[in-house]
């Protein structure tokens, strides 16, 4: 005879609640063929529904930057990371970009401001002339310029709050956009 303490256990087994798990029997060739056409259909389906959102919001992005002025990435990256800016560093230096750092602060202590596509045009044939010796010399003076003008972005206690409120917010939008069934956070 069975003590108390083993019928409660007996009871609060899983199989023991909901009887035991039925097996199904196999597939036969037909009903597992039926089964893919159902599911590429499911599939074509859903791939013709996200084309049509996504040159939606390719448009509506290029529509967004006529009228702003800002690039179609922008607006995209606006759209689907919530603006999220993450820190990239870089560790190799590229002789082009040096170049043209230089360039800009050539430019700035003139006075001028110029975007890079205008550095670019003015100034790239003046690259292709550089030796290598020159464009190693570049990238030298680019690194000490990067080691000496260290810039903490958002040093202060607010930013640092407001840094965490971010990463809290696109992690709930990050977890909301790959979860099935929507989240209420």
């Amino acid at each position: 005879m069975p003590t108390a303490f083993a019928i409660i256990t007996i009871e609060s087994h899983p199989k023991a609640r909901h009887g035991e798990s039925k097996k199904h029997p196999p597939l036969t060739a037909e009903k597992h063929k039926e089964n893919q056409e159902k599911h590429e259909e499911k599939q074509d389906g859903i791939d013709q529904a996200l084309a049509v959102w996504w040159e939606g919001s390719v448009a509506l992005a290029n529509d967004l930057s006529t009228r702003y002025k800002q690039k179609p990435k922008y607006f995209l990256e606006m759209m689907f990371q919530g603006g999220a800016r993450m820190v990239n560093s870089q560790s190799k230096i590229n002789p082009y970009n040096a170049f043209r750092a230089e360039k800009a602060a050539e430019c700035r202590e003139r006075g001028e401001v110029k975007d890079a596509p205008t550095l670019h045009t003015d100034y790239f044939d003046e690259y292709k002339t550089l030796t290598e010796e020159e464009k190693d010399t570049l990238v030298e003076r680019f690194r000490d310029t990067k080691t000496r003008e260290v810039k903490l972005r958002r040093d202060t206690p607010r930013g640092k709050i407001q840094d965490v409120v971010n990463i809290v917010r696109n992690i709930k939008l990050l977890v909301r956009g790959i979860s099935p069934h929507p989240l209420h956070f």
